[in-house]
């Protein structure tokens, strides 16, 4: 099930231009979790279940892992539907008792993505993708204040980002050497910068502000994981999305380009970088990919668009024809001859500028592909009034 986490949950690590900071963050949302509590009580009436304990500390829209009731249908992972000071609720499967019973105590926290932390370090960690991925993994260097590096790795033996700890490192040396970069903060300080992902299993999606608390600016970050290919018997469809170079500069953070299909360019922007394990030919090693939507998406089909930072020229919401808003698919293309190896699961570019408010919800339209999803809009480059849309409160 995918997970939304946030800086302001109550309980959640802190990111700031300090080192460490992003390994620790890291460690809650991959493989930790927290906000752990011990509730006072579990109800339920009907199929939904309510936990009580004064000021819990969860928000709706919250993955939430239960565990010790001897009803086994409250234990495991559970969506919050609802909240108050005191009480959240959940669905639950089935007709346990109610209230539910333990022989020690209800605990309850916000569920990480299952991960293993493989191998740590002094500010340093790798870690390996959870269960029905391709097992590969993500390395990290966090030993200095403001400029964090990371890779991707088909295996390791140590910590961090050195391709002598690892095979089948993506991006290589030759390609970037020490691999990805991630600017956390624009001051070596404890300040509090804001961030927001998204994960499960497969993948993590970190967006942040390098430099504020301020949401609608999460223009950094990084994405990896597996994409969804579209290649039969594809192993090697985990990629890593960083910036290429110390981009502490770039105004604009890194979230800037998606490619035009039509505009015939292949994107090698250093503030975008985007490296697969392999070719879709499952040989080789890594290899320079990219992010593209429709055309559609854009009337400047000459152009690149700029999904994520602004859209040229883009359809007025609602778009007259539909009476809604239209969102288009996030595709991966190792190159333009050989069309899209597959498509980013989660994540969807609106053809619209920012349609709705930061971090507001909406569901799929009845009738359509996008029937029964949920949806929240991320705001990322301010200027531009750039966004993306994520799924909720299911399974990518």
């Amino acid at each position: 099930m995918t997970r939304m986490f946030r800086r302001t949950d109550t309980g959640a690590p802190r990111l700031s231009g300090t080192a460490g900071d992003v390994v620790a963050l890291l460690d809650a949302l991959l493989v930790d979790g927290y906000n752990s509590v011990t509730l006072t009580s579990i109800t339920r009436s009907g199929s939904t279940a309510t936990a009580t304990l004064t000021s819990h500390g969860f928000v709706k829209d919250r993955l939430v892992r239960i565990a010790g009731c001897n009803q086994t249908e409250y234990n495991g992972d559970f969506w919050i539907t609802s909240t108050t000071s005191s009480t959240f609720t959940f669905e639950v499967s089935g007709t346990p008792a109610s209230p539910a019973t333990t022989g020690t105590s209800i605990t309850a926290k916000v569920a990480p993505c299952d991960w293993t932390k493989t191998y740590s370090g002094t500010n340093k960690a790798s870690y390996t993708q959870g269960a029905g991925s391709n097992g590969f993994v993500l390395g990290i260097d966090d030993t200095d204040a403001q400029l964090m590096r990371l890779r991707g790795f088909e295996s390791m033996t140590a910590a961090g980002v050195n391709v002598a700890d690892g095979s089948g490192p993506f991006p290589t040396d030759g390609q970037i050497s020490g691999g990805c970069y991630l600017f956390k903060s624009n001051a070596a300080s404890t300040a509090e910068r804001e961030w927001v992902a998204f994960g499960d299993e497969k993948r993590i999606y970190l967006f942040t502000n390098s430099s504020s608390t301020s949401t609608g600016e999460l223009k950094r970050g990084f994405r990896f994981g597996d994409f969804n290919s579209y290649t039969a018997g594809d192993v090697y469809n985990t990629y890593l999305v960083a910036s290429e170079a110390d981009d502490s500069g770039w105004s604009s953070g890194f979230y800037v380009l998606v490619s035009a299909r039509a505009s015939g360019s292949f994107l090698t922007n250093p503030n975008g970088s985007r490296w697969a394990a392999r070719s879709y030919s499952q040989t080789g090693g890594s290899v320079r990919v990219n992010d593209v939507v429709s055309i559609a998406a854009n009337s400047d089909a000459t152009g690149s668009v700029h999904i994520g930072y602004y859209s040229n020229s883009a359809a007025t919401y609602p778009a007259p024809a539909a009476g809604g808003m239209l969102l288009t698919p996030i595709y991966v293309q190792e190159s333009i001859a050989s069309g899209n190896r597959g498509v980013v699961p989660g994540m969807w570019a609106p053809i619209h500028v920012r349609p709705l408010g930061d971090f507001d919800t909406f569901s799929g339209a009845a009738g359509t592909e996008l029937e029964g999803k949920r949806f929240i809009q991320v705001n990322t480059y301010d200027y531009g009034g750039g966004c993306f849309m994520f799924e909720i409160g299911g399974s990518w």
